[in-house]
């Protein structure tokens, strides 16, 4: 008996540490998977919906954060949810915060990959995607939110890769030309994402 009280109380200790740091973190991981960054604090559903200011103002005051990071987040909302997960994301974002987003590119040129990453498509978590963006799809929905968008990597709808130097301190995307394993020297660009960064100026 001793030993399941003492459980309960280390549980519950851990579980109110844990919800402390989620209202106290600046910087946050949207729909992390179990992925974990140093000096970011790692979110998933249920505990926050990204798509709903009211659910997240359980933890989090209007204008406390400095960032988020949401890589390959994006693309399991639908249109709807997509628009208020930026505005979700504005109205806790500092001036001056930004958020970092990675989704698959839908101007990829190649068709595999294209296969893999559409709604329904064949890859990994593909029967759950429900928009395939390009850049002007995705950069549309965070300006309309009242963000400046920076685009750092993308196909552009010429067929051209595009690609701007970014900082990893602002999350790092591992689905990206430098950091994906798939990305080879004689296939560079295997996989690739768009990756915006969105800024709260």
């Amino acid at each position: 008996m001793f030993l399941k009280t003492k459980g309960y109380f280390v549980s519950n200790y851990y579980h109110l540490k844990s919800r402390y740091a989620l209202r106290g973190s600046k910087k946050i991981i949207i729909g992390s998977s179990g992925i974990f960054q140093d000096g970011w604090f790692s979110t998933d559903l249920p505990e926050i919906d990204i798509t709903s200011i009211d659910q997240c103002s359980r933890f989090w005051k209007k204008e406390s954060k400095t960032a988020f990071f949401a890589e390959h987040v994006w693309e399991h909302l639908d249109q709807e949810d997509a628009i208020k997960g930026a505005q979700c994301c504005y109205y806790f974002l500092k001036n001056k915060g930004r958020i970092r987003v990675a989704v698959p590119d839908g101007n990829h040129p190649d068709e595999s990959y294209i296969e893999y990453v559409r709604p329904g498509g064949t890859g990994a978590g593909a029967d759950d995607h429900k928009s395939l963006f390009t850049v002007d799809t995705l950069t549309a929905i965070f300006q309309n939110a009242g963000f400046r968008v920076r685009p750092l990597e993308y196909w552009d709808s010429n067929g051209v890769f595009q690609k701007e130097g970014w900082q990893t301190k602002w999350g790092k995307v591992a689905r990206s030309v430098n950091n994906d394993e798939r990305n080879t020297l004689e296939k560079p660009y295997c996989y690739t994402s768009i990756i915006i960064d969105c800024h709260k100026d």
